[in-house]
């Protein structure tokens, strides 16, 4: 069953409560550029194949593809920064690769890309299908909306309080800090695999993607079959 922006988000909120202490450790790590979301990247692995969370062989697996990712966000800056000279038009190109580029950790590290390759494949991630599209920009788009949110309810609450609001910035800031981050950089990991299972079901998905799914695939393609039988027959 494929699931919505919202659901995707709520297995989000379940993995970070689950591993509540490893992510408070990893947060550690949040502020070196790369190294935070492939951590994420690898622990989320980690739950997907039912291993026990090591932060530790998480660091590690990171380590070891620190100088792809860094070459594939080289290449993906580059980019941004070159569309940004094009008015209008430019604007909208930069907007999208930011979106191609959530998937970067995912594709260098369970795929196995690297270059120019590890680019065009975040591009299809996201771009594969109207529906594919659709799907990501509401879910990529939710993300930073959610945080928006809470602190216009913690602004309207303090606005008759100057001292309060400096408390409720200085709070809201930690939890950016503690909870938002950590929980955007799996969701993202997340949406990755969500999209690679919707490959698997319409028939698109690479030999090395069905090796990341593993035995999810034979019954993502048995259920893809099963729902096209069902499909009414027109002669």
């Amino acid at each position: 069953m494929r699931k919505g922006a919202i659901a995707l988000f709520q297995d989000s909120l379940t993995i970070f409560r689950d591993n509540l202490s490893k992510m408070f450790f990893m947060v550690i790590f949040a502020v070196i550029p790369i190294i935070g979301d492939s951590l994420h990247t690898c622990v989320v692995q980690q739950i997907k194949n039912k291993e026990d969370v090591s932060v530790k062989k998480a660091l590690m697996k990171a380590l070891k593809y620190f100088w792809r990712l860094f070459e594939v966000n080289f290449l993906f800056s580059l980019s941004m920064n070159g569309w940004m000279l094009v008015p209008v038009y430019g604007w909208i190109k930069v907007i999208y690769y930011s979106f191609y580029s959530t998937m970067i950790s995912n594709v260098v590290i369970l795929e196995e890309l690297s270059g120019t390759a590890a680019m065009k494949r975040c591009r299809e991630l996201i771009m594969r299908t109207k529906e594919t599209t659709s799907f990501s920009l509401k879910f990529l788009i939710l993300i930073p909306v959610i945080p928006v949110i809470v602190y216009l309810i913690f602004y309207v609450f303090s606005m008759s309080n100057i001292i309060m609001l400096g408390e409720i910035t200085l709070i809201f800031t930690l939890i950016s800090f503690f909870v938002f981050a950590p929980v955007f950089e799996v969701a993202n990991s997340l949406l990755y695999y969500e999209l690679i299972r919707r490959e698997v079901e319409d028939g698109a998905a690479s030999a090395k993607v069905k090796e990341i799914l593993g035995a999810e695939t034979e019954e993502l393609i048995a259920a893809a079959r099963q729902m096209e039988q069902l499909k009414p027959r027109f002669r």
